[in-house]
């Protein structure tokens, strides 16, 4: 949720907002489906190095993890393998208040 915050202020996205930061848990396929969609949000912003100190500072365990398991980084495929052990299903929700 939090990455869906912030990645909704860098690019004011509505739909892509809605589709990272929307839960629907009818079924068994669609929690993995979610589970997919976040890793693949995850995978692009370490592989485009935007995983920082400064930003996005709550993934640097998972990029810590991939780089140190040597995984092509431009291979969400590799990443996910990489990073599915590390998600788990959440009914935690997060909002943000706006004036």
């Amino acid at each position: 949720m939090k990455l869906a915050n912030d990645v909704f202020k860098d690019n004011k996205n509505l739909k892509s907002y809605i589709e990272l930061a929307g839960v629907n848990y009818g079924s068994v396929e669609m929690r993995t489906q979610k589970v997919e969609s976040c890793l693949e949000s995850i995978s692009r912003v370490i592989s485009k190095n935007m995983v920082t100190e400064n930003k996005y500072e709550y993934l640097l365990p998972y990029k810590n993890v991939v780089i140190q398991s040597e995984t092509d980084v431009n291979n969400f495929d590799e990443v996910k393998k990489t990073l599915t052990p590390y998600m788990q299903m959440s009914y935690k929700a997060l909002y943000e208040v706006l004036d």
